[in-house]
């Protein structure tokens, strides 16, 4: 019985401790991050006709969706970005005279080996 006492205790000293409360200054509210964006709401839709168009008619209005895409929104641009920045970055290193058992020359040597297309047919 006093070991599950002491587990309850120390469980609870582990708790009381994650819920500390930390002192915010105000330089630290003024620059926190913005996570929702009001721009792209469309403000003269009355919201209980039609809350799809209030929340992201701005955004429909003002955003040109690719004919190649069948979907569009932040986080394919995201996804295209970084995937345009990674080949960028391979593609540097495979430029490069990297040491052999590198990480840089074991990156070039996967790329080089995925963009071998008539090899992996084989």
């Amino acid at each position: 019985m006093k070991l599950s006492n002491l587990i309850g205790f120390v469980v609870l000293l582990i708790i009381a401790s994650a819920c500390k409360n930390k002192s915010t200054t105000k330089s630290s509210i003024n620059n926190r991050s913005v996570y929702f964006d009001k721009a792209s709401m469309d403000t003269t839709v009355n919201p209980g006709d039609n809350f799809f168009l209030y929340a992201s008619g701005n955004w429909i209005k003002h955003t040109d969706i690719p004919a190649t895409e069948a979907t569009w929104g932040s986080f394919y641009t995201l996804a295209n970005d970084n995937q345009k920045n990674i080949k960028q970055l391979v593609e540097a290193l495979s430029s490069k005279n990297n040491t052999t058992g590198s990480p840089q020359q074991m990156v070039n040597d996967l790329y080089v080996s995925g963009m071998d297309t008539i090899g992996i047919e084989i």
